[in-house]
């Protein structure tokens, strides 16, 4: 049974995780994809994306697993925070803790106790008892996001926020409570929450946008479920050949041969097992270096379909750089 109640252990347990800023392998998430951590009604999923070092990603929502499956595909996305706790006091931009933008200006994040005063909601804000000293006093306990984005954008580096559900409308509406309907105060609250951390975010001018899983195309998401399950499985080649076979699988494209023939016979010419060259051809489309059309399924027993639409493109205001409007 999921232990997320609010704690003292729970707190310290985040505050473990996250008070240092980490990157790349060495970043915690705040919660886990684990029986004990995530939510009872969740559906975890652990990921482990090679542009992270291949440290586990904590998701903890099938919306929450494609979008960050969409933010991994993007080659301008270098780092993923999932879980990321929302700090309740004031501190600097995530980025001025990364050595690659040493002599960049960031604007600091106020923290959600100023925020929520601010609404007018300071006594809504979580808090539980920690013990302090002889002492057992009351201590704000962090809100926790869903997936924060580091992207290299024109202007250079940038943070934006993705807050994720399933359909749109579940963002006027607070997260499952078995047995308790909806109320006219759940929505407002429900509204209030998300308005509490786009703010916190734009003060460090990140900004803030509301995915909705069931709005990413039902096939592209299982296109870059299947190709991330091959996306870091080893192959026995030079990157030299394995970029000369892309560009050979990339002139295949829009052929009328199914993918495994063209799978297979260069396999044969090359000596290889035809599992090795599925890998390339996989991670070739995965690392866009092949382009095909991921609204269509991409299946091996089907000819290579030309790209019409780039899901980035289709996508891209979700990973829009700027201070929020």
């Amino acid at each position: 049974m999921a232990i997320n109640r609010i704690s003292e252990s729970r707190l310290r347990l985040i505050q473990k995780r996250q008070l240092r800023d980490a990157w790349g392998k060495a970043y915690q998430a705040a919660i886990w994809a684990t029986p004990t951590e995530a939510p009872g009604i969740s559906t975890p999923t652990i990921l482990h994306p090679a542009k992270l070092g291949g440290r586990p990603m904590h998701t903890l929502s099938r919306p929450e697993t494609w979008a960050a499956l969409l933010a991994l595909y993007h080659p301008c996305v270098w780092d993923v925070h999932e879980q990321r706790m929302l700090y309740p006091g004031p501190r600097p931009h995530f980025l001025d803790s990364h050595p690659g933008t040493v002599g960049k200006a960031f604007k600091p994040l106020r923290g959600t106790l100023a925020v929520a005063e601010e609404m007018g909601r300071l006594s809504k804000h979580p808090k539980c008892r920690v013990q302090q000293g002889e002492s057992n006093v009351w201590a704000p306990f962090p809100y926790i996001g869903d997936l924060l984005l580091f992207i290299n954008g024109a202007a250079g580096p940038h943070a934006v926020n993705w807050s994720v559900k399933d359909k749109r409308d579940d963002f006027r509406r607070r997260g499952p409570m078995p047995g308790k309907p909806q109320t006219e105060g759940s929505e407002l609250s429900a509204l209030q929450r998300h308005a509490l951390e786009a703010t916190y975010y734009q003060d460090a001018g990140i900004r803030t946008h509301q995915v909705a899983g069931r709005e990413i195309d039902a096939t592209l998401r299982s296109n870059l479920h299947r190709l991330f399950l091959s996306h870091a499985e080893p192959v026995q080649l030079s990157p030299a050949v394995c970029l000369k076979l892309c560009e050979h699988f990339d002139q295949m494209v829009g052929s009328s041969t199914p993918a495994y023939k063209i799978v297979r016979e260069a396999a044969l010419h090359l000596g290889v097992e035809t599992l090795v060259m599925k890998n390339v051809l996989e991670q070739g489309i995965w690392h866009r270096r092949i382009q095909v059309d991921l609204f269509e399924p991409v299946l091996l027993d089907r000819p290579l379909v030309p790209m019409r639409e780039d899901p980035l493109g289709v996508y891209c205001d979700w990973f829009a750089d700027g201070e929020a409007q």
